[in-house]
């Protein structure tokens, strides 16, 4: 605080009142009435003597010390509280005796040590003060002046006492010690200014502790429009009045209070801080309050950048706190949107940010944690949903709504793990075990929508059980079990198309079996009116009937080929089946076999082993149909051109290249290899090799049906060999098996039944077991009328010679 009147001290430390020092009397000396007059004479010359020296050095001892009072005096005026403090010290130690100058050496004393306290402690002040009020100085100015320094003294200490208070935010408590500080009514102006700036500024932080923002901007306004002077002060209460406007989110009024602030050229370091970090904070709440207007209209990620944004400015502590609870708000409704949207890895990934957050309240804490465990809970992270549960309680939150959450999240994870469970169970076909997990998870007592969940997973449950009943119910061809097992799950009423196009489907599949193809027609058409949005079952359902009405004892080929075209618009499991059926149709009927080798071919690529439907067997059986169409085009001209023979032979090269690579683990399948091998050779005329295939498919074969057939593909080769002796026994061999429909093992059986045989007249072209035996039987008189002619012709060549 600035000391005034340091030239009125000045003045009268330099215009000393000289007195006679007390310790000097004019007597004379006893001895001196008795002795000589010369004596007397020395005496009194000696006296003079030792009186003019001691008044001499009582003069220059005091005007020493009137030097140094002066000296003291300058440096208080230019700010050098310490040499001032230095000079009263050594006029101190001339011992002057003088009330006023004693006064006035602790009086300034006092000044000084005023000025040097820190953290507002004046003792050396008061105490120097106090000898200056003890010398009881004379002077009548002396005396005000020590008066006028204790009332100064008194307020400073109230400041300070109110600057303790304003430190550690007790604004009230500083408010009343400026208040006493102001009623010492101290005669430094600017101490007396700087108080009443003071309290109007602690009234107004008082009213921004309790939110009264338009109550504590008047407080600050009244401190500024006080006379006080001081840079300091003024800097700061135009920043608190910044602050007030931004609570009322009044920004560019807050911007033009700092940039006052600015203006007032407060010197202190701290202050230019203050401000710097206030127009950063004004900033960051400018990006703060649009981060959250992007929150409410739910642009998340333009919100969490806004956050971003602000938290890179540094702004104060409080708004590192609103941006973190803002930041753990937004991402909360985004991971719950990313929840209802079944983006569950994504939700645990935005949960996590918000725990990265650290929030320090602690029911925000204990709601991110309750949203990572429902995450994980949705994930089947069921180890992890615990850990995050029991972490949710350890935060201890107050709010009933939160500690209600987190109750209804354990007893839902405690459902969800038990309906797990039940899926598990389920997807195994233990359909039992299934219901038995649901019913525990209904005794959680998870929340109502998990509740409902559990409720239609049940009825599910015993639709799919249903269903699979019907289902095996068909492989066994037990086919009206079948059909009641679906009537029975479509009594359920399911709600989900794909079950109902499902039983609707399989029922259709029990009435053809059952020979009802009216009924079946009916089903079929029903699950294809479903239009289910699973494109796969779509095209499953037109494949179906497709097949139905391509196999139905008075078969549409025509309907046939549109549901077949119609399915291949959609991919699923049979979709190459489909191809290679549509292509026999244009093969067949449609009589295009041009069209047919395209199909073929579409078979043949999507089943090699780069295509999207690996299946080898359909293609070597598609790649033979191509062949077959091809050949028959081939043949079909009066002139065939070698090139498209050698286009058929090609195709069957391939197939036997194709037919080697495939897997020969399956033993079914190894044999059907041989076989295709045997049908390749058979077909180009070279009957060695194929005789040689036919036998390894006779020595694998584990069934009658399949022995019977090759041996009687085998004499068929043999009768072009002209082997008739070895093509009959391969006859009568065939004709001793036990023949049964269910033994065979051909390229129809492995693939699921496929319309896919060679064509008629071809090796391998029997339907069933009759024609198998008819081909036998009629084989057998066909070599046993060879033998005859040849034993008629050897016999009338033999009579012949004989008559010679």
């Amino acid at each position: 605080m600035t000391i005034s009147n340091y030239q009125d001290y000045h003045f009268w430390a330099m215009t000393p009142k000289i007195t006679p020092s007390p310790s000097f009397s004019t007597q004379v000396h006893p001895l001196a009435q008795k002795s000589h007059p010369l004596t007397l004479l020395f005496l009194a010359v000696v006296g003079v003597g030792i009186g003019i020296l001691y008044i001499h050095y009582t003069q220059s001892l005091k005007h020493r010390v009137l030097t140094l009072i002066s000296e003291s005096t300058t440096h208080l005026q230019q700010s050098q509280y310490s040499q001032a403090l230095q000079k009263c010290k050594d006029a101190l130690a001339c011992q002057p005796r003088e009330a006023n100058l004693l006064a006035r050496i602790h009086l300034i004393m006092s000044y000084a040590s005023e000025n040097l306290a820190t953290e507002g402690n004046y003792t050396l002040a008061e105490n120097s003060l106090s000898k200056a009020e003890n010398a009881q100085p004379k002077d009548l100015k002396i005396q005000n002046d020590i008066r006028f320094q204790r009332r100064n003294l008194e307020a400073k200490k109230f400041l300070a006492e109110g600057n303790r208070h304003f430190k550690i935010q007790r604004y009230k408590d500083a408010a009343r010690s400026y208040k006493q500080g102001f009623a010492q009514n101290p005669v430094n102006e600017a101490l007396y200014q700087t108080l009443h700036a003071y309290l109007s500024r602690a009234r107004g932080e008082k009213d921004m502790q309790r939110r009264l923002w338009d109550e504590a901007m008047a407080h600050f306004e009244t401190g500024l429009n006080l006379r006080n002077r001081d840079p300091d002060t003024r800097a700061i209460l135009h920043v608190r009045m910044g602050n007030a406007y931004v609570e009322k989110k009044d920004y560019a009024s807050a911007e033009t209070s700092y940039l006052e602030a600015q203006r007032c050229n407060s010197n202190k370091a701290d202050i230019q801080a203050l401000i710097q970090t206030s127009l950063r904070h004004l900033q960051a709440k400018k990006l703060v309050d649009q981060g959250y207007q992007k929150y409410a209209a739910k642009e998340h990620a333009d919100a969490l950048q806004y956050y971003d944004q602000a938290c890179q400015l540094n702004p104060s502590q409080a708004l590192q706190v609103e941006i973190s609870h803002r930041r753990v708000e937004c991402l909360i409704d985004l991971g719950q949107q990313n929840l209802m949207q079944r983006a569950y890895d994504q939700a645990l990934h935005t949960f996590q940010r918000a725990l990265r957050c650290n929030p320090t309240d602690v029911n925000a804490l204990a709601l991110v944690h309750v949203h990572v465990g429902i995450a994980q809970s949705r994930l089947e992270l069921y180890p992890f949903a615990e850990e995050s549960f029991s972490k949710a309680l350890e935060c201890k939150p107050n709010e009933p709504d939160i500690q209600e959450m987190i109750r209804t999240a354990q007893s839902n994870l405690q459902a969800q793990k038990m309906l797990w469970l039940g899926l598990q169970k389920a997807n195994a076909h233990q359909y039992k075990d299934a219901l038995q997990n649901y019913e525990t998870a209904l005794a959680c007592k998870p929340s109502f929508a998990l509740q409902n969940k559990i409720h239609a997973r049940i009825k599910k449950c015993k639709i799919d059980e249903l269903i699979y009943q019907g289902q095996q119910n068909l492989r066994k061809k037990d086919y009206a079990l079948a059909l009641q097992n679906f009537k029975e799950a479509l009594a359920y009423n399911p709600s989900d198309i794909h079950d109902q196009v499902s039983i609707y489907s399989e029922m259709g599949n029990a009435h053809l079996g059952l020979q009802q193809y009216l009924f079946a027609e009916h089903c079929f058409l029903l699950a294809a009116n479903f239009k289910p949005t699973d494109r796969g079952l779509q095209g499953q359902i037109y494949y179906q009937l497709g097949k139905y009405y391509n196999e139905k004892p008075q078969a549409d080929h025509d309907q046939a080929f549109l549901y077949l075209s119609e399915a291949l618009r959609f991919d699923f499991p049979q979709k190459m089946v489909a191809m290679a059926t549509r292509g026999i149709l244009n093969d067949h009927h449609k009589k295009d076999p041009i069209k047919a080798a395209q199909d073929y071919q579409t078979v043949i690529d999507s089943t090699g082993e780069n295509g999207p439907h690996f299946n080898p067997l359909l293609g070597c059986m598609a790649r033979l149909l191509k062949a077959n169409a091809l050949r028959r085009q081939a043949l079909a001209s009066e002139k065939p051109l070698s090139s498209n023979l050698e286009t058929v032979l090609q195709e069957i090269h391939l197939l036997s290249v194709t037919a080697a690579k495939m897997d020969q683990s399956v033993h079914n399948l190894k044999i059907e290899t041989y076989y295709q091998k045997a049908l390749c050779h058979h077909a180009l005329n070279q009957l060695e090799d194929a005789a040689k295939f036919y036998t390894s498919v006779i020595d694998l074969a584990e069934h009658d049906y399949t022995k019977a057939s090759a041996l009687c593909d085998r004499a068929l080769c043999y009768e072009k060999q002209n082997k008739v002796q070895e093509a009959l026994r391969d006859y009568e061999q065939a004709l001793k098996y036990d023949l049964k429909e269910d033994q065979r093992v051909d390229s129809q059986t492995l693939i699921d039944r496929a319309p896919l045989k060679p064509l008629p007249g071809t090796p391998a072209s029997y339907q069933n077991t009759q024609e198998l035996l008819a081909a036998i039987s009629t084989g057998q008189k066909r070599v046993q009328e060879k033998l005859t002619q040849a034993s008629a012709s050897s016999a009338a060549s033999g009579s012949a010679k004989q008559s010679e």
